[in-house]
This record gives structure tokens, C-alpha cells and sequence, in this order.
């Protein structure tokens, strides 16, 4: 080989390391890109929240499908999204939508409520008031029709419609859209969210803890950025997880747990990226040396037991109430501060620090006031040397 051959053969192999390092730094700096806080991205958990009444998680992959009303449809849609969005079921595809999981086409729940001066006294079901077969309904759905034309349709066929209530065309729209507008919301996985979907799914896993209960616990424990934080957590990770969401990755949490290993299936559904969840450092509990030693010491004070409670009310115009079932427990709350022992060498030095400059009358700043050690001892000399 001679020596051009030689040269061209070693400038292509320096061009072929050059395009395989620019490809690993593009795809370095892809999974790096700061992540949008408010936006799903693929691999993400998030809540799922269905038009007939389902909640239940999800991890979002382009791959996956979810049943949305009695059809599977593929969630690559949702990869982009923002959080909260509202995705309707046409034609096995999830289309973004506007409104609510309930869009009223014929009779919103929102504007000016007018007394009804209607009632159901003469209606009687005898399911022939529909004019409209199931037959035509399916030649419809074939042709391509929406759910919201089916609804229309099934609107302007029944008989009875002008005799209903608007409670009654309530209910009876909220039951067609359920079945012909099948909607999901897509939600983020927060401390708030997840503690209100395991409280409705399994709330043993969760200790019974209310939103509320939760919120107390940050509150009393002084949970904020650069803190270091000691926690022992029996639910799945929650209390650990809305510590570290409250802290953004800005602090040190140490974590005792009991048995193998820390019991986290509820932090892994927070989404935290590596950097945030290295702020969490855990430890065996049965690590820990005279326990009945500090169970007897007596630096605790306003030492508090309490057990919270929420009312929940439904909000909709003329029927504003407390909702008819809730759930009276959330646990009990004990709470106390402890106070720590001040050496009086640690107290002059603090006292010293916070000296401030004494407004003079002639406005001279080169008055100090002294601190309060200083000025005992001063005043405990003066009157000594007054008695002798």
C-alpha cells in the first residue's frame, strides 16, 4: 500500500469515529434534555381516570394499548401530552379533547340554574319510547358516525325527552356518553394524586392516610429544600416520595426500613429522574442502638395526638351537598418538637453574632450595643462595687 492509499484509508476511519462519536453525543444529549415537568413521556406512570368511573395506573408506552370505554386503543398519542389532558375513544384511536370526562352536548351542569317546573310523575319506561333501533344505531357506527351524533340522534328519537327533568337528561346523557364518548385524563402522579387513588383502590397499603393527613405530616416535620430529613415509612414509599417532591432533590433524606430492603413501590411511581432519587439514602432500622434510651428522655414538647378529618362535598348547580358516602378514618397524628440542649459557651457565641448598632442621637454609628452576656456581668460588677 502505498502512501496516499495509506492516508486516504486513515482520514475515512478518523471520519467514521468522528460521525460515531457526534451520533453517541446527539443521543447523550437526547436523554439528557431537561424533561418538561407538565408533559407525559414515554416510560412515564401515570393515573388514569375513565368516563365510567375506573382508575387505575398506567406506564405509558408507545407499545402499549388501554381500554377505553370496551375497546383497546394504542397510547402513543399520549407520549407529548400534558398532564390532565382528556383523550376520547373514535375509532379505536385516542383523540385529544376538550371539556371534561362528561361533555354535555344538549344540557351543561354549568351557567344559570333554573328551578325545573317539570317531574316524572306521568313517566312510565317501558323501553318503547326510542325510535331508533339497535340496528340503525350499529349502521352509525359503521358509517364512521361520532359518539356525540349517536347521541344527538338517540336525543332527537325519544319520545319522552321533552317530559324529562333536566336531572333526568342528566343521568340519561352522562349513561350514552359513557357508552358512545368514552373518555380517559391523564394525570401526574403527585403525593395528592397518588395518595387519593390508593385511598380509593387499597387503602391498607397507605395506612388509611388521608390528602390531609399527609399535608400535616410535611407541615409538623418542617419539610423544605437543604433539610435533612429522617423517616421511617410503612407506605410503599408515599411519605418518602412527597418528602422528596417537596424537596425537589434539594436536601438529604434518610430512610429506615425493616426487613431486606426499603418497601418503595409507591416512589417509583413519582417518575423522579436518577439525580433527584440519589438524595434518598436508607439504612436498616435494626441498626439502631438505644432505642430505650430515647424513648425515655423527656426533651419532647407539645406532644400531640390528633385525628383529622375532611367533609367532601359535591358541587353542582342546585345540588351542592356533603357527599353521601365518605370515609371517616385517615389514622391518628402524633406530633411533638424536640428540644435540644444549648451549652452556655455555644449561647454567648450566638448571643455574640447577633450584636446590632445602637441608634445614636447624634446619628453615630460607632455605638454598639452589647450583648446580653456582656451586659449581665457588667451589671452583676456594678452592684458588687456599689455594696463594697
Amino acid at each position: 500500500m502505498d502512501s496516499a492509499s495509506m492516508v486516504n484509508t486513515v482520514a475515512h476511519a478518523r471520519d467514521i469515529a468522528a460521525r460515531a462519536a457526534a451520533r453517541v453525543e446527539a443521543e447523550i444529549a437526547k436523554k439528557t434534555k431537561a424533561r418538561q415537568p407538565n408533559r407525559i413521556y414515554e416510560g412515564d406512570t401515570v393515573i388514569c381516570e375513565t368516563s365510567d368511573g375506573r382508575i387505575f395506573f398506567q406506564e405509558v408506552k408507545g407499545s402499549c394499548t388501554i381500554r377505553v370505554g370496551k375497546k383497546l386503543t394504542p397510547l402513543k398519542p399520549v407520549i407529548g401530552a400534558f398532564y390532565g389532558s382528556i383523550f376520547e375513544e373514535q375509532n379505536k384511536k385516542l383523540v385529544p379533547v376538550s371539556g371534561g370526562l362528561f361533555p354535555d352536548p344538549v344540557a351543561p351542569e354549568t351557567g344559570e340554574f333554573e328551578v325545573p317546573d317539570t317531574d316524572n310523575r306521568n313517566y312510565t319506561d317501558t323501553n318503547s319510547a326510542q325510535k331508533l333501533s339497535v340496528h340503525d344505531i350499529t349502521g352509525m357506527r359503521e358509517s364512521g358516525a361520532s359518539g356525540r351524533e349517536i347521541i344527538q340522534k338517540l336525543v332527537e328519537n325519544s319520545e319522552t325527552w321533552d317530559a324529562k327533568t333536566e336531572f333526568s337528561k342528566q343521568k340519561y346523557l352522562k349513561k350514552k356518553q359513557q357508552k358512545y364518548m368514552p373518555r380517559v385524563r391523564f394525570l401526574k402522579c403527585t403525593a395528592e394524586s397518588l395518595c387519593r387513588t390508593y385511598r380509593a383502590k387499597n387503602p391498607s397499603k397507605i395506612c388509611n392516610i388521608r390528602e390531609d393527613s399527609l399535608g400535616q405530616i410535611l407541615m409538623y416535620a418542617n419539610i423544605h429544600a437543604e433539610a435533612q430529613v429522617l423517616v421511617v415509612d410503612t407506605c410503599m414509599g408515599l411519605v418518602t416520595g412527597a418528602i422528596v417532591e417537596r424537596q425537589a432533590g434539594l436536601g438529604r433524606i434518610i430512610a429506615g426500613f425493616e426487613g431486606q430492603q426499603l418497601s418503595a413501590d409507591i416512589l417509583r411511581r413519582f417518575n423522579f429522574d436518577k439525580s433527584t432519587m440519589e438524595s434518598i439514602h436508607t439504612f436498616p432500622l435494626n441498626s439502631v442502638q438505644y432505642l430505650e434510651m430515647l424513648q425515655q428522655m423527656d426533651s419532647v414538647i407539645d406532644v400531640q395526638l390528633s385525628e383529622t378529618w375532611t367533609r367532601e362535598h359535591q358541587i353542582l348547580p342546585g345540588r351542592t351537598h356533603p357527599e353521601m358516602k365518605m370515609n371517616a378514618f385517615s389514622g391518628y397524628l402524633l406530633t411533638g418538637t424536640k428540644v435540644l440542649h444549648v451549652d452556655a459557651a455555644t449561647l454567648r457565641r450566638l448571643d455574640s453574632k447577633s450584636t446590632v448598632r445602637k441608634p445614636a442621637a447624634d446619628d453615630d454609628d460607632s455605638a454598639v450595643v452589647e450583648p446580653a452576656a456582656k451586659r449581665v456581668k457588667t451589671e452583676q460588677a456594678s452592684s458588687d462595687s456599689n455594696e463594697n
